[in-house]
């Protein structure tokens, strides 16, 4: 099913629920979490104004696309009459800008034998930029191996889904024991 258009301003539903604003739409290229496959995506990013009972909920919060649905023609009509009807709210609500949301990344490896958690952090210190098409090729470049037992979490993120050449790029923060 195509999506409909959603741009920066657009009033929708999304994901949490309330009424959001659209505060930026980022197609990029990324592993499919199902298939392990390319796919084209496209992810909203919003700050959302009214709870669903119109009571004042200032969030910010991001999803794909598939999660964003445009509001109905009567929750259109409702908004419009409620921004009427609390214009000081409205105001509060155009400066309120929610923080940054960061991407993270979970590589799940096997945990080396002999070498702890720590070593390991140090091993992998780099501050290179990753996309998530490379950071499992990078892992077995350093003798890990994804998806083995016992499991450790080598951790990535990416500030505020920050894009390189059509990615997230993402920076090796850590190493978890879990």
């Amino acid at each position: 099913m195509p999506h409909p258009p959603t741009k920066v301003g657009d009033w929708v539903r999304m994901y949490d629920p309330g009424i959001w604003q659209v505060t930026r739409v980022l197609r990029i290229k990324r592993l499919d979490p199902l298939t392990c496959r390319p796919e084209k995506a496209t992810l909203v990013f919003g700050k959302r104004f009214v709870s669903l009972s119109f009571k004042k909920a200032f969030a910010g919060a991001s999803c794909h696309i598939d999660y964003v649905r445009p509001l109905t023609k009567s929750q259109a009509k409702k908004l419009l009459q409620f921004e009427a009807n609390n214009v000081k709210l409205v105001e509060e609500f155009n400066r309120f800008c929610p923080p940054p949301i960061d991407a993270i990344y979970n590589a799940s490896i096997g945990a080396p034998k002999g070498v702890s958690a720590k070593a390991l952090e140090a091993k992998l210190r780099t501050n290179r930029e990753f996309t998530e098409f490379e950071i499992e090729p990078w892992l077995r470049k350093h003798g890990l191996e994804p998806g083995e037992f016992p499991p450790w979490t080598v951790q990535f993120v990416s500030p505020g889904y920050q894009v390189k050449k059509g990615c997230l790029a993402y920076r090796f923060v850590g190493v978890l024991k879990f």
